[in-house]
Order: C-alpha cells, then structure tokens, then sequence
C-alpha cells in the first residue's frame, strides 16, 4: 500500500504523517504528487525529493507502529 487514507486504520491512524487531504504516502512518488502546502517556501527539486525522501521513511515507521496496535488491538 503506497499511499491510503488515514482513516483506514480507524483511531490508529491518527498519528501518521498526512498530506492535506488526509492521506499517508509510503513512497517518495507518492510525497512527491501528494497536496502539501508549503506556506511559501520554495525548494529545488533536490530539495523537495530529499523532503520526500524523509516523509516517506517517517510514513512507513509511523505506519508500521500503527500497524503493530492494530494487531495487538484485534489479538485482545
């Protein structure tokens, strides 16, 4: 899954790094295309990749804590 809404893991998404419109990207393409708002700023495209870069590692470990409650919440 590369890209989903936050509310698909219910009360456990609630922690996971989202674009705009709610949605947590796994992938640097994802980042990339996601709806962000950068209050003004301008960045290089190295500059975005390499903050893609860092929002898609941050997705996959926020991700995979959520994850983790998730099962330990259905193993109760």
């Amino acid at each position: 899954m590369s890209s989903f809404h936050r509310t698909n893991l219910g009360s456990f998404g609630h922690n996971l790094v989202t674009d705009v419109d709610g949605f947590a990207h796994t992938t640097i393409a994802g980042w990339m295309a996601a709806n962000v708002a950068f209050a003004g700023q301008r960045m290089t495209r190295e500059q975005m990749r390499d903050w893609a870069r860092h929002q898609a590692a941050e997705s996959r470990r926020r991700l995979a804590l959520a994850e983790e409650g998730l099962a330990e919440w259905r193993a109760s």
